[in-house]
C-alpha cells in the first residue's frame, strides 16, 4: 500500500511537469514575439483558460485563452482596433495552432 502512494505521486508530478513545460513554451513564444515586435515598456501575459472551461475553444491543459496587457510606444497615435490587429498579426501562428482567444489591453506610455 505504501508503494502505491509514491507511484501515484510520481505520475502526477510527471504530468504536472510536462504541463508546466508545455505552458512555458507557449508563454515563451508569446513573450518573445511581442517583445521583438513591439519593444514594450510593460508586458503582462496571463493564461485565463480555466475561466473558459466548457466554452468554445477550451481544452484540458489550458493554453487556449490569454489576457495580454501591453504598453508600447509603437501604439502611440494608433486607434484601438489597429493596435489589436497588430498584436493578432504578431501572434498569428499561436492563433493557428491552438490558442483560441486573446483579451488585449494595448496602450501607449502615459495612456490609461
Amino acid at each position: 500500500m505504501f508503494t502505491i502512494i509514491p507511484t501515484i505521486f510520481i505520475v502526477f508530478a510527471m504530468e504536472q511537469k510536462e504541463l508546466e513545460s508545455r505552458m512555458d513554451i507557449i508563454y515563451g513564444k508569446i513573450k518573445e514575439k511581442l517583445t521583438k515586435g513591439l519593444q514594450p515598456e510593460s508586458l503582462k501575459i496571463i493564461d485565463e483558460s480555466h475561466k473558459h472551461k466548457g466554452h468554445a475553444g477550451w481544452r484540458e491543459g489550458g493554453e487556449t485563452h490569454f489576457a495580454l496587457t501591453i504598453v508600447s510606444e509603437k501604439f502611440a497615435g494608433m486607434p484601438r482596433l489597429v493596435r489589436h490587429r497588430l498584436v493578432l498579426e504578431i501572434l498569428q501562428e499561436e492563433r493557428a495552432t491552438g490558442v483560441h482567444a486573446f483579451s488585449i489591453s494595448a496602450r501607449a506610455p502615459g495612456e490609461k
